[in-house]
């Protein structure tokens, strides 16, 4: 996800290892994601985050909440496989309900509202070594991908503004 201080060589680099997980082209689709604010961090479960845009004070989600998100997700290949940031409306989702993927169950509760975080899941906590097959508007993600997404806390319904307050 854009971690341009490991870009070498026009291939992406892995945060921990060193080795290139992207070559060529698909490091030019990565880094149209923003360049990141702070440091990387990495959690027990091998989470990799990086705080692009921080708000201290924000107010952090907590089981059963509702949130409002917008996100744009991509494999290491580059390929983008699903990007709310184009969307009239952001995700809503109640934290803690386990309908997405284990790595961003993990991650949200962490992040403050109005927060945006880049996040290299690994597979194990993404579609694992099934993958997820294509269906309507979504392409296949091979078994086996760490994933790259850029998520937006943009509102937090019951607690600043309505629901439909999107700045």
């Amino acid at each position: 996800m854009a971690w341009r201080s490991r870009v070498r060589n026009n291939s992406l680099v892995d945060f921990h290892t060193g080795s290139d997980v992207l070559k060529g082209a698909g490091v030019a689709s990565l880094l149209a994601f923003a360049a990141p604010a702070q440091a990387a961090q990495r959690t027990q479960s091998g989470l990799i985050y990086e705080v692009q845009k921080s708000n201290p004070k924000g107010k952090q989600p907590v089981k059963g909440d509702l949130i409002a998100i917008r996100f744009k997700g991509a494999t290491t290949d580059g390929n983008v496989f699903d990007d709310t940031t184009k969307t009239d409306e952001p995700l809503y989702y109640r934290v803690g309900t386990g309908s997405l993927i284990a790595g961003i169950e993990e991650i949200l509760p962490m992040m403050r509202y109005k927060e945006k975080w880049a996040v290299q899941i690994p597979a194990n906590l993404a579609f694992g070594s099934a993958g997820r097959k294509a269906s309507a508007g979504k392409p296949r993600i091979p078994g086996g991908a760490d994933l790259y997404y850029e998520i937006d806390f943009v509102a937090f319904p019951g607690f600043e503004g309505d629901i439909y307050l999107q700045d």
